[in-house]
């Protein structure tokens, strides 16, 4: 449910940042002149792509669950071995055994299956995300070349109408037969939404380390932890002192008005939850957030 919640919350997150960054693409533009700018109407496209992908998500998910394979690449279980105990993890498939009176395969398969049960629901759920980040990327994706499209066909003369067929047309062709750079981006953000990006630095470099069985006793999950803790700093005050935040703006275009709206979104909700866990409303409503309180049992019971 923590899972859930949090990609739920992540990728709602990030479809309404698309919309902030379009307020500052738009009010930097105006200055600067510049066309390269995050434009509303990729957030309504990210929308629309969600709305699509839920049937097949649900499918896809599914499918997960039934076969225990995860239908796309990578998964928050970054373990050495996906699959220690048994041959296999298909219900259909160790019952087959069964039949043809395969009892110790059996067993062994069907003892791996049940200890691998939270993994199951943890790459279906996963699967489901995936699916609905990436068809929005998609959508989002192909609503900019068909600007792009209009634009340069207004440019080169075309009238209003013909840049409005060229640009639906390159849309249409984008959303039924992606090319590979699109779909390679499709499957970036599905990865980056759902916390399973590659590491990269030292981070990357420990990775494979903490994927030990002995490391996994204490750290079960290194990849996703690490990439949550990224994406959080992208979107905290501390941007203000990373010399890489002024290099997006200087550089300006897109990447800049996704950084600011990241530190925009990220900073209010922070600032909201730091507000409330002090108890700033008055002296009638002094409520403050503490956590777990003192250690010593009889002390917490009283407090």
């Amino acid at each position: 449910m923590i899972n859930i919640a949090g990609n739920s919350m992540y990728q709602g997150m990030h479809s309404l940042e698309t919309f902030v960054a379009a307020g500052f693409g738009r009010a930097r533009t105006a200055v600067t002149k510049s066309s390269d700018r995050v434009r509303a109407r990729e957030g309504l496209a990210r929308i629309e792509g969600i709305r699509n992908a839920l049937t097949d998500s649900l499918l896809v998910a599914g499918k997960t669950f039934a076969t225990e394979t995860p239908v796309t690449t990578g998964s928050k279980i970054d373990a050495r071995t996906r699959r220690a105990i048994g041959t296999t993890g298909n219900p259909k498939e160790i019952l087959e055994m069964g039949r043809k009176g395969e009892l110790g395969p059996l067993a062994v398969n069907a003892f791996g299956a049940m200890t691998r049960v939270p993994g199951r629901f943890l790459m279906s759920e996963d699967e489901f995300f995936k699916g609905i980040a990436s068809r929005a990327s998609l959508y989002e994706q192909a609503q900019m070349r068909a600007h792009e499209i209009y634009e340069k066909t207004l440019e080169t003369g075309g009238s209003v109408e013909d840049a409005q067929e060229a640009a639906a047309l390159e849309r249409a062709n984008i959303l039924n037969d992606p090319p590979e750079e699109i779909k390679m981006r499709a499957e970036e953000s599905a990865r980056e939404l759902t916390f399973q990006s590659e590491l990269k630095g030292w981070l990357g470099q420990a990775q494979g380390a903490m994927s030990h069985p002995i490391a996994k006793l204490f750290v079960p999950f290194f990849r996703t932890p690490a990439n949550i803790m990224k994406s959080t700093l992208q979107r905290s005050p501390v941007m203000a002192v990373y010399p890489g935040f002024y290099k997006k703006l200087r550089a300006g275009g897109r990447e800049a008005d996704l950084a600011m709206a990241k530190v925009a979104m990220g900073s209010t909700i922070m600032s909201a939850f730091a507000y409330a866990s002090f108890g700033l409303d008055d002296e009638e409503r002094s409520v403050r957030i503490i956590g777990r309180g003192p250690s010593d049992p009889q002390a917490r019971a009283a407090l």
